[in-house]
């Protein structure tokens, strides 16, 4: 019995020293030591936020964009996204956006649209969207 308690102390002895040693401390200097990054940890990379996406790449764009809102390329608000036309293959071809009453058509390729807030980024002002 006192064989069995003494071989539990020296397990308990040894895994609380090598947990003490695993643990950061300061160094000589008083500072922390930088982290430890383990040899096979993938390299850490920053992607910048692009400021809109392809309108190509919208799911169900039918119900997504319907009622978005429309900025001009400096930001001005247009109007709102009234219907979507779409290619064969399922694609936006074009919306239709209610500028003060009026319904102007504008193509994909000019739109690209920010998720966060709902709306759709022209590349054209608006004095050429609605002239």
């Amino acid at each position: 019995m006192f064989l069995r308690s003494s071989i539990l102390a020296g397990v308990a002895a040894l895994a609380l020293a090598g947990f003490a040693q695993a643990q950061p401390g300061p160094t000589s200097a008083g500072t922390m030591p930088p982290p430890q990054i383990p040899p096979n940890a993938a390299p850490q990379t920053t992607v910048a936020p692009t400021p809109g996406t392809s309108l190509k790449d919208v799911h169900t764009p039918k119900t997504t964009l319907r009622g978005a809102k429309v900025q001009d390329a400096k930001g001005e608000m247009v109007g709102e996204v009234k219907s979507v036309e779409l290619t064969p293959d399922g694609k936006v071809a074009a919306v239709n956006v209610d500028v003060a009453g009026k319904i102007v058509t504008l193509k994909a390729d000019t739109l690209t649209y920010a998720q966060l807030n709902n709306t759709l980024i022209s590349t054209q002002t608006k004095a050429e969207i609605a002239p």
